[in-house]
């Protein structure tokens, strides 16, 4: 049995999820309380006496600029799990990270970008895709019932760009008035705190075409339960921006809507256009914005059926527990070699 810690990055209470963020949550919390083969814990720290087979982290921790002494005092090995690109996104913080990456035993990626990037810095990297235990937990196929057809975005404050991009394209020749009485815009992810309220609010503003549309806000929830948000989903978009910094990213939205079987509208850009399998309805041209949503409100057994497809093949190819399988393969190989 592998004995392996899970070091949490964020301050508050981490065991009712308050304290980790959607990463952390993803990629240290639910992978180690699931994984066959390891006993797992998750901290804030390392105890003095520890005796551990694997410490895991995601991007950032404490103890960075010193994990040569951290090694050397409880003798294990060290694993960084990284989930987006450190450049441009995280450019404040970019030394840091690559940092982190050298002095990592074991490097685990989401795709084969950041692989690729990450070979650059480390030998030893491995491709380990997100994944969901679908029908457990918060990824069951619960919606609330509403007259109107929702057309439902989730995301943080970084994601504002794709927003925008989003209004430009849906609000052209204001088309989309066509089902004003009949669809209700739903953006979740709205943080009311002062630093993020006015960016939100104005996230919110592009998102109902500048106020022309039915719209509500989700408020942020705490990673274990913010799948809630996704009750009030009939219809998830996704647009992103072709940029390097999004190709670092996972598929995650794609499988969060899968495991409510919500239909997927998304950007046909990387990282969701080497995804050519996924059921889901690409967005190639502005136009093609419009088009599909359209469609969707106009064809309700659509909406079901491409739901349906989705989750099918969601649960097919990204489960937690396949997933888990190719991390517990990385950890022995690991700890495996000298």
């Amino acid at each position: 049995m592998i004995t392996a810690l899970g070091l949490t990055n964020k301050g508050g209470n981490w065991i009712n999820g308050e304290g980790w963020s959607g990463n952390g949550y993803h990629r240290i919390l639910m992978p180690l309380s699931t994984m066959n083969g390891v006993k797992g814990f998750v901290s804030d720290a390392i105890e003095q006496d520890s005796k551990l087979d694997i410490l895991l982290y995601n991007r950032m921790s404490q103890y960075d600029g010193n994990w040569d002494k951290v090694k050397e005092d409880i003798g294990c090995k060290v694993v960084i799990d990284l989930d987006d690109y450190w450049y441009p996104d995280y450019y404040q913080t970019a030394k840091r990270i690559i940092n982190n990456i050298k002095k990592a035993d074991l490097v685990i990626v989401v795709n084969e970008f950041l692989k690729t990037k990450a070979l650059e810095l480390n030998d030893n990297v491995v491709v380990v895709e997100n994944g969901l235990p679908f029908g457990r937990w918060q990824f069951t196929e619960d919606v609330i019932a509403s007259d109107k057809v929702r057309i439902f975005w989730s995301g943080g404050l970084n994601h504002a760009p794709d927003l925008e991009l989003f209004k430009n394209a849906v609000n052209y020749k204001n088309k989309m008035l066509v089902h004003k009485d009949d669809v209700i815009m739903v953006m979740a992810g709205f943080n009311s705190n002062k630093m993020s309220e006015a960016i939100c609010k104005r996230m919110l503003f592009h998102f109902s075409l500048e106020g022309k549309m039915n719209h509500a806000a989700v408020n942020t929830m705490p990673a274990t339960s913010y799948m809630d948000a996704y009750k009030h989903a009939d219809i998830m978009v996704i647009p992103l921006a072709e940029t390097i910094g999004n190709k670092g990213k996972s598929i995650l939205k794609i499988l969060e809507a899968a495991s409510r079987k919500v239909p997927v509208i998304v950007s046909n850009v990387e990282p969701y256009s080497l995804y050519k399998g996924a059921p889901v309805l690409r967005v190639n041209e502005k136009r093609d914005w419009f088009r599909h949503i359209d469609y969707l409100i106009r064809n309700p057994s659509e909406r079901v059926r491409l739901g349906n497809a989705v989750h099918d093949w969601a649960v097919k190819n990204y489960s937690l527990e396949d997933m888990n399988e190719k991390r517990l393969v990385a950890f022995q190989n690991t700890l495996a070699a000298k």
